[in-house]
């Protein structure tokens, strides 16, 4: 797991809940696409 609190994130434990949950509420298409972002300029 990645460390959360530490460089170069330096997330409180609040931020980290809402990450946390974030996450937990999206789909694995949703997932995927955080990793397969397409910038278009």
């Amino acid at each position: 797991m990645v460390d959360l609190k530490a460089k170069p994130f330096y997330l409180t434990d609040a931020q980290i809940q809402w990450v946390e949950h974030a996450i937990a509420g999206m789909t694995l298409e949703e997932k995927l696409g955080q990793l397969f972002v397409i910038l278009q300029a």
